[in-house]
């Protein structure tokens, strides 16, 4: 996976199946703002069935880097099999509905400038116009853009193991400041040790996570930089477009993105349901232990937040939550008192959405992704960037 000498500074992979309606403004905006040679856009393409409205776009730039896959496959293999054609010295994965800023390319030289092989940062939010709230807010509504209030490019070393730590007793149901490739930046070395130690580029059912979890188990330390290098998309049918719907959710046995196997390396501490509170302590305990080591997940704390944000699933939870704390009595006080948390937390966020008192997000309307485009390129880049280039 060693990149040659001639390869592109950067790799953004885009894994997509059956939304061309999104993929094919993202791709063009990106490729529209960004005019740096140095730029390799791969997408990994598992629709059914293929559309002939693709090939405009592929031919269209000659960085467009377009592989099909007829065969049905997982998000994992998807994911995987993108990240073997990445040619980039650094490369970033998101959605087919996602952004990238217009200035990625200088913060990627800038990266390889302080030697660094991982960076994360706090993307900015789009809701696409397409997105059906179950309820509207004054944050929460089609065409909402997120920027960051906290854009000065405030930069610190983070130590992985410690950040891993945090997410682990903090129930494994967010990655909060955890090294990522996912809206993240990471070195195709930092990759290629992941493929070493785990046998595989993303070992575990939720890529996202996956990879979060096996570059800080492969990498001392990362970077974050107080700037939206990329911007979260949720489009109608994204997960975030069915979260927002009240919608994202399942059995286990029903997603067929998830790989085939999930239920043989199944957690039972966690109900066997498709959610993103319950896929991520699942995820975490699949990379954890294909090297032979224990989470040490907060299960209470796991279970508070299921049940504070996920209500829907509270049926599948009891039993499971029930068993685990029979076993662990004196966790229960503690799994009562996170739950009380959470969902003050919960009420709060819902307040906040409303009425955008305390958001750390300034906050736009912009009917298509080309406005957001247009709009980023008046973010200007921290200084502390702009002296190191």
């Amino acid at each position: 996976m060693t990149a040659p000498d001639d390869a592109p500074l950067l790799s953004i992979l885009i894994p997509t199946k059956n939304r061309y309606e999104t993929l094919l403004p993202v791709v063009s905006e990106i490729l529209a703002k960004i005019s740096d040679p140095r730029l390799q856009i791969v997408i990994c393409d598992n629709s059914s069935p293929r559309q002939d409205v693709v090939d405009t776009l592929v031919a269209s730039d000659s960085r467009i880097s377009y592989h099909y896959f007829s065969d049905e496959i997982s998000i994992v293999d998807n994911t995987e099999r993108g990240l073997d054609l990445c040619q980039g010295e650094y490369l970033c994965f998101i959605g087919d509905d996602d952004l990238v800023s217009p200035y990625i390319m200088r913060i990627v030289g800038w990266l390889k400038k302080i030697g660094g092989d991982c960076l994360i940062y706090p993307p900015a939010r789009y809701w696409w116009s397409s997105v059906a709230f179950a309820k509207e807010s004054q944050y929460l509504h089609p065409g909402a853009f997120w920027l960051p209030k906290a854009r000065n490019g405030a930069v610190r070393q983070l130590d992985s193991a410690f950040e891993l730590d945090r997410v682990l007793k903090r129930g494994g149901v967010a990655y909060l400041d955890l090294p990522r490739l996912y809206h993240g930046i990471a070195s195709k070395r930092a990759v290629e040790r992941v493929m070493k130690q785990f046998g595989r580029t993303v070992p575990g059912s939720s890529p996202d996570m996956a990879l979060c979890v096996a570059l800080a188990l492969t990498n001392r330390n990362h970077y974050s930089i107080d700037y939206p290098v990329t911007v979260f998309g949720a489009s109608r049918n994204s997960g975030g477009g069915w979260t927002a719907a009240k919608k994202h959710h399942g059995r286990i046995e029903d997603q067929k993105h998830l790989p085939r196997d999930i239920l043989k390396n199944w957690n039972d501490n966690l109900p066997r349901i498709w959610t993103e509170q319950i896929i991520y302590p699942q995820t975490i305990h699949e990379v954890m232990s294909r090297i032979g080591r224990k989470p040490n997940l907060s299960y209470a704390t796991t279970y508070a937040s299921i049940a504070a944000y996920e209500p829907h699933v509270i049926s599948a939870l009891i039993p499971i939550a029930s068993r685990y704390l029979s076993s662990n009595p004196g966790q229960i006080p503690k799994t009562f008192f996170q739950a009380a948390l959470k969902v003050a937390g919960r009420i709060r966020v819902s307040i906040n959405n409303r009425t955008g008192i305390a958001m750390p997000f300034d906050l736009y309307k912009f009917q298509t992704v080309a406005d957001v485009m247009s709009f980023s390129k008046n973010i200007p880049l921290p200084e502390v960037v702009l002296e190191i280039l």
